[in-house]
C-alpha cells in the first residue's frame, strides 16, 4: 500500500491503521477481497480486492471474480 489508489487510501486514512489490519487477515489469493475498517475516512469500511499477483498480470476474470 505504497503508492497508487492504495496508497492515497492509507494515507487519508492515517497511516498504518488500514495496511495492518489487512495484513493481519492475509494473505488472501487473487480474487478475492477482504474488508477492513476506514480509519480516518468518512467511510465505515475499505474493501481491499486482489486483482493483480506476483506476476503483475490482472484480467476481466479476476476483476469479477474480487467484487
Amino acid at each position: 500500500m505504497g503508492a497508487g489508489v492504495a496508497g492515497a487510501i492509507k494515507r487519508a486514512g492515517g497511516g498504518q491503521g488500514i495496511e495492518n489490519e489487512a495484513v493481519g487477515q492475509g494473505p488472501i489469493p487473487v480474487g478475492e477481497a477482504l474488508v477492513t475498517g476506514a480509519g480516518r475516512l468518512h467511510a465505515s469500511f475499505v474493501i481491499h480486492a486482489e486483482v493483480i499477483g506476483t506476476d503483475s498480470v490482472t484480467d476481466a476474470d479476476k476483476f469479477k471474480s474480487a467484487t
